[in-house]
């Protein structure tokens, strides 16, 4: 089984005894977090680990004066005597002073034998003693290392000092409301401005109603949206082709010439029908329209929406009633036969819905378009009055006009001419101020 490293060492083991290396009575244990436990000394710098449950010693850190013994015990298990003896054979002998032929030589006494290694690190675990300062992260070795190159890397660093009491926190001043000094000129002087709430603005009172007071406008009932490209409104740009047959360009938007323009609008004007002056005859053209106009030419009014959410709930309830019906007088028999049952069910609901709901939705279509939506729809005009196979292409946006005037070089007449727009409705009138009695 391969030796591992103990993980904790208590510090009351080691307290009084020399270094193995050095002999100086300089060892500590240093407790790092997430590693094994190990002894440094703060003279040599050697550092060693602990075999768990042995008597053996590793050490991961050797002074380079004492070749002999890190070959010895680098990265290898050893008794502590072992390396302790190899050590004492290469420490450096101290310096004496010079002795003088008058002064006798004292005997000196024989040195104490260090105490028995083998008993220390087999003495057993004693109980838990207080929390291990914590060690310092800049002394941590990186994950990836092996443990003895994070051994050697944190002995080779200061032992880590002891904390020093905190000094008592002092009380913050309290603070001094000064007085509001005028602002003094120059750029050295920049006072403090604190933020003031804003005053709500009260709002201007409405003349009474009675002599002199001026009538309330009328209010547009609905104001077309505004946007990037939108046509100014009570204008047209005209531009003739000789014949109903032309090409629309469908890159742009007719009506704000945007690009791209997926969508499309169906525009049905009378045209003639030949050379001569014929009856005209209702013709569909399709005209090229953004995400954005099509959302607003798509837009009904309170009305209709109201209008079409009762044609669609009355529909399903008379198609309830057909069935009801149905199952009542026997004309439908599931349990004789499920297959033409469930068919007659079907068709009952589909009759029951489709009847009232073409003929409610139908009227729900005859309201009036909101005005933003109207305004979409009627980008295009063709006009009836003139006579001829011409055919009067009237346009909102110029740009386009000149768009299509150049698809069109041989099948239009003329230039893009403005014309006034007869599809805008009039603005409302003033309301007229009250007769004043007197």
């Amino acid at each position: 089984m391969t030796p591992r490293p103990r993980q904790t060492i208590d510090d009351n083991l080691i307290e009084g005894v020399p270094c193995a290396i050095c002999g100086n009575p300089s060892v500590q244990v240093v407790h790092v977090k997430d590693y094994p436990d190990y002894v440094t000394c703060s003279e040599c710098k050697s550092a060693f680990v602990v075999e768990d449950g042995g008597e053996r010693v590793m050490y991961g850190s050797v002074p380079a004066g004492y070749p002999e013994t890190r070959k010895l015990a680098v990265r290898q298990w050893v008794a502590l005597d072992d390396i302790e003896a190899s050590a004492m054979a290469e420490r450096p002998a101290p310096a004496r002073p010079p002795i003088s032929a008058s002064v006798p030589i004292p005997t000196l006494p024989e040195p104490p034998r260090p105490p028995d290694r083998a008993v220390a690190l087999t003495v057993p675990e004693p109980e838990p003693a207080a929390p291990p300062p914590p060690a310092r992260p800049a002394q941590a070795a990186p994950p990836s290392a092996s443990p003895l190159d994070r051994l050697a890397a944190l002995a080779a660093a200061e032992p880590p000092p002891k904390p020093a009491a905190a000094p008592p926190p002092r009380p913050e001043p309290a603070p001094v409301q000064l007085p509001a000094e005028p602002p003094k000129s120059g750029p050295a002087a920049t006072p403090r401005i604190e933020a003031i709430p804003p005053v709500p603005a009260k709002a201007p009172a409405e003349p009474a109603a009675g002599k002199g007071a001026p009538a309330p406008q009328a209010k547009p009932k609905d104001v077309p949206l505004s946007g990037p490209g939108e046509p100014p409104h009570g204008e047209r740009y005209r531009v003739v082709a000789k014949g109903p047959i032309v090409t629309i360009p469908l890159r742009v938007c007719a009506h704000c010439l945007r690009s791209p323009a997926p969508k499309r609008l169906a525009v049905v004007g009378r045209v003639p029908q030949g050379q001569g002056f014929t009856r005209p005859r209702p013709m569909t053209f399709h005209l090229p329209l953004c995400a954005d106009c099509d959302r607003r030419a798509k837009r009904r009014g309170d009305e209709e929406r109201n209008a079409r959410l009762q044609a669609h709930l009355i529909s399903a309830l008379f198609a309830l009633v057909i069935l009801v019906a149905g199952l009542a007088f026997n004309v439908i028999e599931l349990q004789r036969q499920p297959l033409i049952g469930l068919f007659l069910v079907v068709l009952f609901l589909a009759v029951g819905y489709s009847l009232p709901a073409t003929m409610l939705l139908g009227r729900a279509s005859r309201f009036p378009l909101p005005r933003d939506a109207a305004y979409i729809r009627t980008t295009l005009h063709i006009a009836q009055e003139m006579q001829g196979p011409e055919v009067p292409f009237e346009w909102r946006n110029r740009n386009f006009a000149e768009i299509f005037l150049q698809a069109n070089p041989e099948r239009t007449v003329g230039a893009v001419t403005k014309i006034k727009d007869r599809l805008e409705e009039p603005e409302a009138p003033a309301v007229p101020p009250p007769a004043s009695r007197g």
